[in-house]
């Protein structure tokens, strides 16, 4: 008697957890998809977008966009924001930013941290060399979110005749009172992957080899010491140019050659001597080298003197004669010097 009461009790229980299962199930069913997803706490994370594009976006060597602006590398003087994300972000006023170990050597926190959601990080302009940067997002409730930054210099530099090749408006083509040559440069800083839009370049002279030559005129009033603006592209412009005045070849003695060495550096500044302090990294090291040579050659009326000019600079070089080319440009590539 006492085994069927017992049985006939489970029984009720079990049909009781029947139907609350049931239930649950109904009112689970019943709720919308926007509830459920509210619900949905997710982990917490940070997620970056950088504020320019890279140059390859520019360049076209991509056309992802998103994933561009998402990058956690950056080039020096880029801007990227760092925004927290996800549940349980607790107070939000409590929350905290913070570079760990070395990370201020290489990017510059805003002053304000606390209480943002978002922050903006800059990448340091004077760095000497490429390096990482973790940034750490503590919640109230004690939560810890990292993210890691990598900052990058300019690895190299890259150089092309500018629209396959032109003169400088100084001495352009068809000018006959000056024996020279000139050819206006497009650089690429490189890598293109990320952007140096927001720093500048400078080229600082390191004098010439061998020193003292006629011709030279001195790399410290042509083009050194100037600090230039750097496009989306990650590019800029560079002239180079040597010339003599035609009425000064009589006393004057061929061949002549010699190199300015040229250091190219990253700038914090507007440029200028003794400005050096505000300068970054040496991107690379470049010979501009310039030849003068005299030849003969026989004409009809006898022999007759003439003078070539050649200048080379990143692999770009330019030829002017006053024969062959009538005092117009030949332009071509060497091998970087």
């Amino acid at each position: 008697m006492a085994i069927r009461y017992h049985l006939r009790l489970m029984a009720v229980v079990v049909n009781n957890i029947r139907i609350l299962l049931i239930g649950c199930a109904v009112f689970l069913c019943g709720l919308s998809y926007a509830d459920v997803e509210e619900e949905d706490s997710g982990a917490l994370r940070i997620e970056t977008e950088t504020e320019e594009y890279s140059a390859d976006i520019y360049l076209g060597n991509t056309d992802d966009r998103k994933a561009d602006r998402e990058r956690k590398t950056i080039g020096v003087g880029e801007r990227i924001t760092l925004t927290l994300t996800g549940k349980p972000l607790g107070n939000v006023k409590e929350i905290e930013w913070k570079a760990e170990e070395n990370g201020e050597e290489y990017v510059e926190m805003p002053e304000e941290t606390k209480g943002k959601i978002s922050i903006v990080v800059t990448a340091k302009k004077r760095l000497q060399r490429d390096g990482s940067a973790t940034v750490l997002a503590v919640t109230s409730e004690g939560r810890k979110v990292k993210v890691t930054l990598n900052v990058v210099v300019p690895s190299a530099i890259r150089a092309e005749h500018k629209n396959g090749g032109m003169a400088t408006e100084r001495l352009p083509e068809g000018k006959t009172s000056v024996i020279g040559a000139s050819a206006v440069l497009k650089l690429t800083l490189h890598p293109t992957s990320v952007s140096f839009k927001n720093v500048k370049i400078i080229e600082r002279d390191k004098g010439s080899e061998p020193p003292g030559t006629d011709f030279d005129p001195g790399h410290s009033r042509n083009g050194a010491n100037e600090a230039a603006e750097v496009s989306e592209t990650n590019q800029l412009q560079d002239n180079v140019m040597a010339g003599i005045f035609a009425a000064d070849v009589e006393h004057s003695h061929f061949p002549q050659s010699w190199d300015w060495v040229c250091s190219w550096r990253i700038h914090d500044g507007e440029g200028g001597e003794g400005t050096e302090h505000l300068d970054g990294c040496e991107i690379m090291e470049v010979r501009c080298h310039f030849s003068f040579s005299e030849f003969y050659r026989q004409e009809i009326w006898g022999p007759q003197r003439y003078h070539l000019v050649t200048i080379s600079k990143f692999g770009c070089c330019v030829d002017r004669d006053t024969v062959t080319y009538r005092n117009k440009y030949y332009y071509h590539h060497e091998s970087v010097r």
